[in-house]
């Protein structure tokens, strides 16, 4: 009886205490309801609230930053050349991140017939194992500090680049360096590369400039598996070692034979990247057809179900290079597809159309 007495009275507190946090809780919501948001006819005609300070309204005790400028003029480049010849161009950015970058005249135009393949397998070899660092402590250090690196090669010029946070600047060089400098050659790199020479469209643009020019531009890019099969640590380190370590402004002037079109029948534009009016000229004109699903060209992919697919593209070069539209269609409906290419590169030119 003493038990079920207690119980009782138990429930009943419990009750009690409950209905005393629901007026608690309703009581808090009303008070924050009337501070927060005024009446209701306030709400209605937009009469601002005294409870709460205006957006525009000064903190007691915070100081607040002067706005930014309108316009901020760009860091001028300082260029910095060293005893070996090496030119250093810095400048300076307001912003805390900050992008550090190697760039190497060396790509598939001084390749020799020993070196060929060596440029993009320097590209495969970069930010991986070197003889300081294994693969998965360039990684960890380059993640440590959220950074982002990267490395590209063509037929002119190799580049290495990192960024992050500048305070890191001292971190970023030395494993810069020691990618560029320290790579390991690895079986296994060479077996993926072999395998990218066996890709339709990099075997294309090959074709087109083994084609299209006499001379150091008609080398592949993307050598046979046989030429990279012949490439070792001795050579790599030759090929790199020349434009690194040479007297860099003397140097990048030899050694280039002239290569000239000789592709047939074409308009040249001469200049390439070296006359930045004309190359802007050209860069818009390939965006204009463009790529993707927002181009002049896509619309045919929707007409025509045997085009797979069509883009513009360019290959620009120092003082040459190459403009046309790639498409990928079905054997039968290839003399089509030419016409249907001619008529939009037509278009282009033709003043009211483009």
């Amino acid at each position: 009886m003493y038990r079920a007495a207690s119980g009782l009275g138990a429930l009943k507190q419990h009750g009690a205490d409950t209905q005393l946090l629901n007026i608690a809780v309703r009581s808090a919501s009303t008070s924050v309801a009337q501070r927060s948001s005024g009446s209701f006819l306030g709400w209605l005609t937009g009469a601002r609230s005294n409870a709460l300070p205006p957006p525009d309204f000064a903190l007691p005790g915070v100081t607040i930053p002067p706005p930014l400028a309108d316009h901020v003029e760009p860091g001028k480049t300082k260029i910095t050349t060293l005893s070996n010849g090496v030119k250093i161009a810095s400048e300076t950015s307001p912003g805390s991140a900050c992008s550090v970058g190697v760039y190497v005249h060396c790509g598939s135009v001084y390749e020799t017939p020993e070196t060929l393949g060596a440029t993009q397998l320097l590209k495969k070899l970069a930010f991986t194992t070197t003889r300081n660092r294994s693969q998965l402590r360039v990684v960890r250090e380059i993640g440590a500090i959220g950074g982002s690196a990267k490395a590209s090669a063509n037929r002119e010029l190799m580049s290495y680049s990192y960024g992050a946070l500048k305070t890191y600047m001292p971190e970023m060089v030395e494993v810069l360096v020691d990618c560029v400098r320290n790579p390991a050659l690895l079986d296994w790199l060479k077996a993926e590369l072999a395998e990218a020479s066996s890709n339709p469209e990099t075997f294309l643009l090959d074709a087109l400039h083994s084609s299209g020019y006499s001379g150091a531009l008609a080398n592949p890019l993307i050598a046979s598996e046989a030429s990279i099969s012949r490439l070792n640590t001795d050579v790599l380190e030759e090929f790199l070692a020349e434009p690194l370590l040479s007297d860099i402004p003397t140097a990048t002037g030899t050694g280039k034979p002239k290569s000239v079109y000789v592709g047939g029948e074409y308009i040249e534009l001469p200049g390439g990247w070296l006359k930045e009016k004309e190359f802007a000229t050209a860069s818009f004109t390939w965006g204009r057809p463009g790529k993707g699903l927002h181009s002049r060209l896509n619309p045919l992919v929707n007409e025509f179900d045997q085009i797979k697919s069509i883009s513009a593209f360019k290959n620009v070069h120092s003082n040459t290079g190459i403009f046309g539209i790639h498409t990928s269609t079905e054997a039968a409906f290839v003399p089509k597809v030419i016409d249907l290419a001619a008529r939009e590169l037509t278009s282009l030119a033709t003043p009211g159309q483009g």
